[in-house]
């Protein structure tokens, strides 16, 4: 890794942090800190965007794609007849901030304390941060994130906000976006991928109720229905109004409340994603159907609380690290390193269990290769630095315990 990179992202052996911000590391980051659970997957992007910059697509579910015929000048024995392009599923991380209408954005204002984390033994995200606004009021914001390892339809977001300098209107506005991203250029390999044609994806029903964002879409070109949807519950000392709204991509609930200096206001954020391909969808069951089914898993997930969910996690990730572990035996590596041997190579370790481990019971997809392009850039980062040290010496002694 290089120098510049190592300034970012120190040292530690069982974290990856992230102690500034970078502009132009977003994409870089986004990907360092992808989480996944080999079913669902979404991207190390923040809750609020980037300014114009609001990032790529983010979340992905295993075996879901678009199909399109590929039209060659010429045909001939052995050409594929059909593309296959990865969807994005509705992006449900989206958490706007406003304090007295004026809008948190990372691109403006001052950050006074930043740092972000992907913890190896408790599987969550964190990030934790204190800004000042153009204006002077100060915010303290705690975000974190988990991909369950034990449910493999459910992300959890727990996001808290304290005015530290101030007293003020605070409002979050919790979003779920189904517009689809136009990253791909049109170019004269018909294999690459295209945009993918919004007339493919339809929007059959969506609805709101009781903190709730539910939705049913089919993409016609390949037979797959997506149910997705979110559920809110909402934690403050102050007294919370709610509404609902929709747009023409998406809909959103919106929380506010009036906060002294030192009040918080947080939410905890369940996002729910399930998919059906066209044989294992029940035609004789309506539409309505399964988003009432939806709703009630929703309802019995956001039950349970963050810190259930986060136990559970840990409980995985303790049974995992007992039968898997990576050690470094070089002094001369470890005198110059530190603990920056054994996290690139714990790092390397955890990329396949929170990107890639099924939860079901036969072989993963031979596609699924795609998702794992989308963490790409973190293991080869990691590689690159692994490299290094093993061409430095070859008395490292890895070892890999399987008990």
């Amino acid at each position: 890794m290089s120098q510049c990179l190592q300034s970012f992202y120190p040292a530690q052996a069982w974290q990856l942090t992230e102690t500034s911000l970078d502009p132009e590391q977003l994409a870089l980051s986004e990907t360092l800190f992808a989480q996944g659970n080999g079913y669902l997957g979404i991207r190390g992007v923040y809750e609020e965007g980037f300014g114009a910059a609001a990032g790529s697509a983010c979340t992905f579910l295993n075996g879901v794609f678009t199909a399109e015929p590929i039209t060659y000048g010429e045909k001939a024995y052995g050409y594929a007849r059909n593309n296959q392009r990865m969807v994005t599923a509705p992006n449900g991380t989206l958490i706007e901030l406003f304090v007295d209408g004026e809008r948190f954005s990372l691109s403006e204002g001052t950050l006074l304390n930043y740092e972000r984390s992907l913890d190896f033994r408790t599987g969550q995200l964190r990030r934790l941060l204190v800004w000042c606004s153009p204006t002077g009021k100060k915010l303290l914001i705690d975000s974190r994130r988990l991909v369950s390892l034990a449910d493999k339809h459910l992300c959890v977001i727990n996001y808290r906000v304290t005015p530290l300098n101030f007293s003020g209107r605070v409002q979050l506005v919790s979003g779920m976006d189904t517009k689809l991203p136009g990253d791909a250029a049109e170019g004269d390999d018909p294999r690459a991928g295209s945009r993918i044609n919004n007339g493919d994806i339809e929007l059959l029903q969506r609805h709101s109720r009781e903190g709730q964002i539910l939705l049913l879409q089919r993409i016609h070109s390949s037979g797959f229905y997506l149910v997705s949807g979110v559920n809110h519950k909402v934690h403050s000392e102050s007294d919370v109004q709610t509404c609902h709204a929709w747009g023409e991509d998406g809909a959103e609930v919106q929380f506010e409340a009036q906060l002294q200096q030192g009040q918080t206001l947080g939410i905890t954020k369940y996002l729910g994603y399930f998919s059906y391909d066209s044989s294992s969808y029940d035609n004789g069951q309506d539409n309505a159907g399964y988003l009432k089914d939806l709703s009630v898993y929703l309802d019995s997930v956001a039950g349970n609380g963050f810190e259930h969910y986060a136990e559970r996690q840990q409980q995985h990730l303790d049974h995992f690290w007992l039968t898997a572990d990576v050690e470094v035996h070089n002094a001369r590596l470890n005198a110059r390193y530190g603990t920056g041997c054994e996290r690139g190579s714990s790092f390397v370790v955890e990329l396949p269990l929170l990107t890639s481990a099924s939860h079901s019971t036969h072989g993963l997809p031979g596609w699924t290769r795609c998702w794992m392009m989308v963490c790409w850039t973190k293991l080869r980062s990691f590689a690159r630095h692994w490299r290094q040290i093993t061409a430095m010496s070859p008395m490292i002694s890895p070892r890999v315990s399987c008990r």
